[in-house]
């Protein structure tokens, strides 16, 4: 901007023709009218009223208005007359004279301004969805009288049926046509309880369907999440019966003990490791039935292991399972720690050799699936390739974990060595401190001497290391 260049002020006023006939001139210039109150003419030809004041010692400017007679302002500030801007200057000292920057009260002023229309506009904002929300409980209201437990149901099953196998979707859905439609099929969704779902998972138990009660249970989960997503239900009332159901259940398997997993004899084994030396089974699944027989884990935690729990290097290789995918999470009063397999020889040369067969797309699955190496191998996959050697409803996954025990023992290593290998509770302060030291030493050796046994059980001759690709020569 120009110099200014300040007019010598006059102890007369102005008058609004002098004011009018105020001219641009090459520099800016004032016209004062007294008391520190002036009209600014711009170069542009511009003209405002400003008042100069003193404020905690600071010279200040307050912008007071445009001239009304001169070209109108752009960014849309007020014009005022020069009465006017006398007027605004007498408010603007009786401010001062109360300690106020007018300059400060005029920005906290137009600040407010503005809050107060935002506060509108979002009360406004506010009213309109208050309403629809009204409307659209009352129309909520009146759809979940009419949308049953049966009627959620078969859309739950409709939406998730094409990830299952004809068998499975079959199962699940005769599962709830056989148990819960005839108690509370008909019963609108939101009016159920979970006390209605205990007490009809009580009658299962009651009646000795204790698996079943629990596969129902876990669909009704299934069932109550899809409603609550869709709106078809407030809350979800089946998962928080799960401690009570547990507790029931409890009580069910101990008039109804649950079956022992089938599992061949000690002097049948050899003929079991023959066979499953010879299995037709892909690699993977072929190292996880030779990887249950050395590590003594259960099926579902050697499922889910990830390339990152295992150390294979150094002389006291391992497998650290992390204490959230182990079945017992507390001992005593305090937390269960990760549970340590000391690996023989023979099982880390059967995870070197997987480790190289296994693509870099497995998603760090130690056993990937063959199709969606995004996902581990199924449940069912080592009772599949048991059955393909003739050993259906013989030997199963956990079969292997009772053959451990047995066979560890008989050679000679003590009971609470065994235990903890099996990551088992213990059941007085001796052997829970035993547990808290974790028998490394012992179970490490313990380790290596089984598979050494499992290898003169296989061929008969001295201890040597399986490994997968001793089953394709």
């Amino acid at each position: 901007m120009a110099k200014e260049s300040a007019q010598p002020r006059g102890v007369n006023r102005l008058t609004d023709r002098q004011c009018r006939a105020a001219q641009a001139q090459e520099r800016a210039y004032k016209l004062s009218d007294g008391d520190g109150m002036y009209l600014f003419i711009a170069p542009t030809g511009g003209a405002s009223w400003r008042l100069d004041y003193r404020f905690d010692g600071k010279r200040k400017t307050l912008a007071l208005g445009i001239y009304r007679h001169a070209p109108t302002s752009k960014d849309g500030s007020p014009t005022i007359t020069l009465s006017q801007a006398r007027v605004a200057k007498v408010d603007a000292q009786q401010q001062l004279g109360q300690n106020i920057d007018p300059s400060a009260a005029r920005v906290a002023k137009r600040d407010e301004s503005a809050a107060a229309k935002i506060r509108a506009k979002r009360a406004r904002a506010d009213e309109r969805e208050a309403r629809a929300r009204q409307r659209e409980k009352r129309t909520a209201e009146r759809n979940a009288l009419a949308m049953t437990v049966e009627t959620v149901a078969e859309a739950w099953h409709k939406a998730h049926r094409s990830g299952w196998t004809v068998q499975h979707s079959h199962q699940v859905w005769q599962s709830l046509a056989d148990h819960v439609l005839p108690v509370i099929g008909r019963k609108p969704i939101v009016e159920v309880t979970s006390t209605d779902v205990l007490d009809l998972l009580g009658a299962m138990l009651d009646a000795g369907l204790i698996e079943t009660a629990s596969r129902v249970k876990q669909r009704l989960v299934g069932v109550w999440q899809f409603a609550v997503l869709r709106g078809d239900a407030p809350a979800d009332v089946v998962t928080p019966t799960g401690l009570e159901f547990k507790r029931r259940r409890k009580g069910a398997l101990r008039v109804k003990p649950k079956q022992s997993f089938p599992c061949v004899s000690v002097d049948e084994f050899p003929a079991l490791l023959r066979a499953m030396s010879a299995s037709p089974s892909g690699p993977i699944v072929f190292a996880a039935m030779w990887l249950l027989c050395l590590t003594g884990v259960r099926t579902g935690e050697l499922r889910m292991a990830k390339w990152f729990e295992f150390d294979l290097d150094g002389d006291e290789p391992k497998w650290v399972i992390p204490v959230a995918r182990m079945k017992i999470k507390v001992v005593g009063e305090r937390a269960a720690a990760d549970h340590v397999v000391p690996l023989s020889g023979q099982a880390v040369a059967i995870l070197r050799d997987l480790k190289r067969i296994t693509s870099d797309g497995s998603h760090g699955w130690v056993l990937p699936q063959d199709r969606k190496p995004d996902k581990p191998i199924s449940e069912n996959a080592i009772l599949v390739a048991l059955a393909s050697m003739n050993y259906k409803g013989r030997m199963t996954g956990h079969g292997f974990r009772s053959l451990f025990a047995t066979i560890t023992r008989e050679l000679g290593y003590r009971d609470e060595v065994v235990e903890r290998q099996l990551a088992h509770t213990v059941g007085n302060a001796v052997a829970r401190a035993y547990d808290r030291a974790a028998l490394l030493p012992e179970r490490r050796a313990m380790m290596q001497a089984y598979a050494d046994h499992l290898d003169r059980l296989l061929s008969g001759e001295p201890a040597k290391v399986l490994r997968i690709h001793a089953r394709q020569g």
